[in-house]
């Protein structure tokens, strides 16, 4: 005999799907996320919004993120320290919102030093 779904079921189910999943960086299509300089370029074609959630990194310090950390649109920019170049990995979470979808979260590792 199996149990009945509690009423809380939905918001697990709700949760469960904001569990950030690891972005491929091969998959160009769906987000794209690469430094230019001390700035983080992150690109998630067809998004009305784009929010970035960095994890903290004593050597990885956004700037202004307040301002910068959201986008309307499909491209974000978030701008560090120039010390940043020196970091091995920039890691965060990206919210996108696209029309008439749940949004997608994705866990990106970035590596300052391969941009341009």
């Amino acid at each position: 005999m199996e149990g009945a779904l509690s009423t809380d079921a939905p918001r697990f189910a709700e949760a469960r799907e904001r569990i950030p999943v690891a972005h491929d960086p091969s998959d160009r299509g769906v987000l794209t996320a690469a430094f230019d300089g001390a700035t983080l370029r992150i690109d998630v074609p067809g998004a009305e919004s784009v929010e970035f959630f960095p994890y903290g990194s004593e050597g990885a310090q956004p700037l202004e993120l307040i301002e910068r950390g959201t986008a309307k649109g499909p491209r974000i920019a978030v701008s560090y320290e120039q010390g940043v170049v020196e970091e091995k990995a920039v890691r965060g979470v990206v919210e996108a919102r696209h029309p008439g979808q749940k949004p997608r979260f994705w866990l990106i590792v970035v590596d300052p030093g391969a941009g341009s």
